[in-house]
């Protein structure tokens, strides 16, 4: 075969193999965020958090990932973080009731009142029937 001829094979190689990589990568993020989910439902926020953690870096434009750390991260009360990662997961998901009333709660929290406010009327407005 000529040299020039492996190109396209070598690509395409190349290209599967990305994708079997980036498949892998999100099976190990939801195997993560799986446990996670278990762990919080036992109260083991912190052992949540670190699984939130793992998936977030396996995985970090998942919605799903950000909702859950943030709202791992509010019930601990630490609250910069589950802002951060809430309002990720709206940038992601817009339309996520629950994420708006989480980040509600954490502005809340902090005593941003005006804010708090603004969220969870976007909660209500995702809630309602069109």
């Amino acid at each position: 075969m000529k040299r020039s001829a492996y190109i396209p094979v070598l690509a395409v190689a190349t290209l599967s193999l990305l994708t079997m990589v980036t498949g892998c990568s999100k099976l190990q993020a939801r195997d993560q965020l799986i446990k996670g989910v278990q762990a919080y439902k036992n109260a083991k926020f912190e052992e949540a958090i670190d699984h939130f953690q793992q998936a977030l870096r396996l995985d970090p434009k998942s919605d799903a990932v950000h909702f859950n750390l943030g709202t791992a991260l509010l019930t601990k009360e630490r609250l910069d973080g589950a802002i951060d990662h809430l309002r990720q997961a709206i940038r992601i998901d817009p339309k996520s009731a629950v994420a708006h009333n989480n980040l509600g709660t954490a502005f809340q929290a902090q005593g941003k009142l005006d804010e708090a406010v603004h969220c969870h009327r976007r909660d209500l407005q995702q809630q309602s029937p069109k």
